[in-house]
Formats: C-alpha cells, sequence, structure tokens
C-alpha cells in the first residue's frame, strides 16, 4: 500500500466519518470537483516528505507532512469533521503489516473561508488540520 491510501481508508473506515461525507460512496480524496454536489467533503495532501537513509544509502522510513481538509457550507459541520478526523487519525500506528505508517501525530489545526467556487452564493468553510506521519520507505 502507499501513504496516500492508507491515509484514505483510514478515514473511511470511521463510519461516523462516512456518514457525514456520502455514506458509501465517501468524497475523501486528493482534490474536489468543482461541483455544488461535494459537500461536505474530505480532501487530502502530502506536502512534503523527509527521507531518512541507513549509512549505505538505502531508504529506512520517511516522515511526511499531511493536511487533511474538511470542506462544507457549514462552519459547524466542518468543524465537527475536522474533529472526527483529528479523533480517527491521533495516535495511529498502522493497522499490521500491509500499512506503510507507523505513528500519526496531529500538529496544528487552522479555519478559513473562501468565496464559492461553484456559483452560489454561499461560503465554502475549511478546516486544515496538519499532522506528520512517520512511515516505511519513502513514500
Amino acid at each position: 500500500m502507499s501513504l496516500s491510501s492508507d491515509l484514505r481508508n483510514r478515514i473511511i473506515a470511521d463510519n461516523k466519518i462516512t456518514s457525514k461525507v456520502g455514506g458509501s460512496s465517501p468524497r475523501v480524496s486528493p482534490y474536489v470537483r468543482n461541483s455544488a454536489d461535494v459537500f461536505p467533503s474530505i480532501v487530502y495532501s502530502i506536502d512534503n516528505t523527509e527521507i531518512f537513509t541507513s549509512s549505505l544509502g538505502t531508504v529506512d522510513r520517511g516522515q511526511s507532512s499531511v493536511s487533511v481538509i474538511a470542506i462544507d457550507r457549514e462552519y459547524d459541520e466542518a468543524d465537527a469533521i475536522a474533529k472526527l478526523i483529528i479523533d480517527q487519525l491521533s495516535g495511529w500506528n498502522g493497522d499490521g503489516a500491509a500499512d506503510c505508517i507507523s505513528m500519526v501525530s496531529p500538529v496544528s489545526v487552522s479555519h478559513d473561508a473562501d468565496s464559492p467556487f461553484d456559483g452560489t452564493q454561499d461560503q465554502v468553510y475549511r478546516v486544515t488540520i496538519t499532522f506528520n506521519i512517520s512511515h516505511g520507505g519513502a513514500i
């Protein structure tokens, strides 16, 4: 598995989260589509990765900074989804040998609002959680 797929799988494993972002077809991805039916949703990105190597130059592990963003038209709902994400990911150390993740630590939370991008007048609220993720391999 990859860091991106492990992260998505962990987020959608929580029924409280998936029930808020699309149910059986959860809107959790590295991008958001430009349409009115994307709310609420979760967008994530792997912002950067520091690679740690052995004295022989082989990759031992990586540490990535990851942003997970809860997006909704309602501030309180975006905030509630963000809290569920923090609960689901904090302290996670992988679920077995197939997972590449060894530790997840929340670092920061930021709140902001954007103008609508789908032609409506409603604001788009975003709650961004930054995590440090230690993992096996470079990515």
